[in-house]
């Protein structure tokens, strides 16, 4: 309908796979879902809410095995809620990669 040229200097890569993340104080990884990614961000629909300026890890786990799982370490830049439920859009700066 609209096309919009992406204007981002870092253009975003859709993906649709699993994403297990935790607090990097905590053992035990939670699971959301990994919407987009680019060199120097992610963005994933969680359950929580989590806080702005929190340091989490990330693991994305690729639904094809050729694809390699990726890990990194973020910190939280945006939470917003999701309209259609209980859900939250994470947006994450990757500050290094696992």
């Amino acid at each position: 309908m609209f096309n919009k040229k992406e204007q981002r200097s870092i253009p975003r890569i859709s993906v649709a796979c699993q994403i297990n993340y935790k607090n990097v104080n905590e053992s035990d990884f939670k699971q959301g879902n990994a919407k987009n990614i680019s060199s120097n961000g992610v963005l994933f629909v969680a359950d929580e809410e989590i806080e702005v300026g929190t340091i989490i890890e990330i693991k994305l786990v690729p639904e094809t095995p050729s694809v390699p799982a990726l890990g990194a370490i973020i910190e939280v830049v945006r939470v917003n809620p999701v309209e259609s439920g209980d859900n939250f859009e994470i947006a994450g700066l990757i500050k290094a990669m696992k």
